[in-house]
């Protein structure tokens, strides 16, 4: 049985993470405006582009739990059930990924949410899903970012009425969506770092 790093899973995010940030700032200066449209566009799509960066690590770091992988700090985590090979790994993942999806009446798997990736982890009863469990509701961001992205990209009621919602949250009231990753938290963090940092962070404690 092939026993994958669990740690090289969350670092291959942090990297991808980070290289779009890097893009966040660059885009600003490169245009040669802070609040101009063409930057909150391209900022815009960034988030989108996080999101399903997101997504493809919690199903990575699924994939590698249920074979077994090893820990941060070189423990071992229990492959699920009968699993020995990283094809079987994927084809049960696949498989659970369907039956929550199913029970949550989603039409297809949404693994950019945390609710979806710790339901999938009891369905499979994975040995370090405590873990996982903790990264997951360690942090509002994965949220906040799916709900700025769907008002950008699916404009409609439901989307709007999230995207205030976010809004009323954050402080960040009267804030057109495209300019929202740019807003300044304390202690004067882009919203868009903030949710990079809080991320990576998740992903670090995802395989303690």
């Amino acid at each position: 049985m092939a026993t994958q790093s669990l740690e090289a899973v969350a670092r291959s995010f942090e990297v991808e993470a980070e290289r779009l940030h890097d893009s966040f700032v660059k885009m600003r200066s490169d245009t040669g405006c802070s609040n101009c449209a063409a930057a909150a566009f391209g900022e815009a799509i960034l988030t989108a582009w996080i999101q399903t960066a997101w997504g493809e690590f919690t199903r990575h770091l699924t994939v590698a739990s249920t074979l077994g992988g090893q820990k941060r700090d070189g423990a071992l985590v229990a492959p699920a059930g009968t699993v020995a090979t990283l094809q079987a790994a994927e084809e049960a993942v696949k498989e659970a990924a369907r039956r929550v999806a199913e029970k949550q009446g989603l039409a297809f798997p949404v693994w950019h949410s945390p609710t979806f990736v710790v339901d999938i982890g009891t369905e499979l009863g994975l040995d370090n899903l405590q873990a996982i469990q903790f990264a997951m509701g360690s942090t509002p961001a994965p949220n906040q970012i799916t709900t700025l992205r769907n008002v950008l990209v699916q404009p409609g009621k439901r989307t709007q009425d999230k995207y205030e919602e976010l809004q009323a949250k954050l402080g960040m009231l009267n804030i057109a969506p495209e300019y929202m990753p740019r807003q300044l938290l304390n202690p004067g963090l882009p919203l868009f770092t903030w949710w990079i940092r809080e991320l990576q962070s998740a992903a670090y404690d995802s395989v303690n």
